[in-house]
């Protein structure tokens, strides 16, 4: 029985690189930008944080969703018309589909007001969307499906995603740090990250950012905690990078056996080049930002050493 599996990250941590692992086996499907236009926008719809969430909640259809189903209809009338596009048939087949499953969904939830019924149209087209792309046997991805710090809402989670695995990554807060201003996303929204903000310096923003990182660090342990080993995996990116085939071992345990051989092994994770962003903060963070972290640094050396998934995987080599 193939699982949705969650994909989420404590900010710049590294996920991204987990999804790439993912990726290099047959039993796992991850719409990406790689694939054909409609797939890649289509997971977008639903790996914006609280998108499914929201469109579960709130009585009435989601306007996203209605501009993109009219946006990606006008697409596939345009690739009727022409035979010039290079895409995979089949692959087309699976994204007009999935296109009129949500469709479908944004007209049902149109009228529907009870809650409960509302979380059983997004776990039903949840359910069709993994079988669309995935099969019965396969595996699907959902990458960053919902905020990890609203653990209050972790009963609705199970409702909506139904048969999945959560895979979260974490990392070194220096290095997530030295990221964020890196990628020169210190000055935006980490849940609206087109959204700039204008107001306050590089140390204000800094803390902002380290309280943002505790926030979902947090919400990690909670969502843990809650729902146990058997649903929930905490993985590290510096042991991802440093450690790939402990981690090939991890996912595949967590997996029950059933993530299978990987048939495009290093085709997107390349651990030796992703070595370059360990220990790289010495270049962006200076001594009055190193001491701020101290204590997001303690909690992330204290999960490094306790984290039960290692310590089983350890005890087994």
């Amino acid at each position: 029985m193939g699982y949705k599996i969650l994909l989420s990250g404590t900010l710049s941590s590294g996920s991204s690189a987990v999804g790439d692992l993912l990726r290099e086996y047959d039993s796992v499907v991850y719409p990406f930008e790689e694939n054909s236009g409609g797939e890649f926008e289509f997971n977008n719809i639903l790996s914006r944080p609280g998108m499914i969430l929201s469109t579960a909640l709130n009585p009435g259809a989601n306007s996203a969703i209605d501009s993109f189903v009219e946006k990606r209809a006008d697409y596939y009338r345009e690739i009727s018309r022409r035979r010039d596009f290079d895409l995979n048939p089949e692959q087309i087949d699976k994204e007009i589909s999935a296109l009129k499953l949500l469709h479908i969904l944004n007209r049902n939830l149109k009228v529907e007001l009870d809650s409960g019924k509302r979380l059983q149209l997004v776990h039903d087209f949840l359910e069709s969307y993994k079988e669309n792309y995935a099969g019965a046997g396969g595996h699907l991805v959902i990458d960053q499906p919902v905020f990890i710090e609203n653990t209050s809402l972790i009963p609705v989670w199970e409702k909506i995603f139904g048969n999945f695995k959560w895979i979260i990554v974490y990392r070194n807060p220096k290095d997530q740090m030295a990221e964020i201003i890196r990628k020169g996303t210190l000055y935006k929204w980490y849940h609206e990250p087109k959204e700039k903000i204008y107001s306050g310096d590089r140390s204000e923003r800094f803390r902002q950012h380290i309280a943002w990182i505790k926030m979902r660090m947090d919400g990690m342990r909670k969502v843990y905690a809650h729902l146990g080993k058997k649903s929930v995996l905490m993985i590290s990116f510096e042991k991802l990078i440093l450690e790939p085939e402990v981690s090939k071992n991890l996912l595949d345990t967590f997996l029950e056996g059933s993530l299978g051989p990987q048939t495009s092994p290093r085709k997107f994770l390349k651990p030796e080049l992703s070595r370059k962003n360990i220990d790289f903060y010495s270049r962006y963070l200076c001594k009055k930002e190193l001491d701020w972290l101290q204590t997001l640094q303690g909690e992330y050396e204290e999960l490094e050493a306790c984290n039960p998934a290692y310590i089983a995987a350890y005890s087994e080599i």
